[in-house]
């Protein structure tokens, strides 16, 4: 009887997964990878921020129209330099489903003390594959 009962148990799952698909359990496959910059107007930063004080970072980045998610924003300070990767999330179409459309925003919030010029470089790739570099100068006051 408890065998019977197994086999049972054990169809009704195939018959889930047939249904359904495996992306019902295992959700969708994704590739980590860098995002697409390009052009510095998808980079917001102030021109002038005060000495100690949160300065907001927003960068918007691609797939644009792609089926993706942003992930994770990798940061590295040293000293008046910041150095920042979006990293985004890329995945097949889910089945029966649009991806939308546009960018990916990746906000972060950084601190100087020491007053002076500062440079925020943001590593990414462009439209055709390569990396790329976009700067933007902060000028840190009292």
């Amino acid at each position: 009887m408890i065998h019977k009962y197994a086999q049972i148990i054990g169809f009704g799952a195939f018959l889930v997964l047939a249904t359904f698909g495996c992306d019902t359990i295992t959700g969708t496959d994704e590739e980590r990878v860098p995002a697409t910059v390009y052009e510095e107007m998808f980079l917001e930063v102030p021109e002038v921020a005060r000495s100690g004080e949160d300065i907001r970072i927003r960068i918007a980045t691609g797939p644009f129209g792609g089926c993706a998610r942003s992930g994770e924003t990798e940061v590295e300070k040293s000293g008046n330099i910041v150095m920042v990767r979006p990293y985004n999330y890329r995945f097949d179409r889910p089945s029966g489903q649009q991806c939308q459309p546009g960018s990916l925003e990746h906000e972060l919030t950084v601190q100087f003390l020491d007053v002076g010029t500062v440079l925020i470089r943001v590593f990414g790739l462009g439209f055709d594959g390569d990396e790329t570099v976009i700067e933007r100068e902060i000028l840190i006051e009292e």
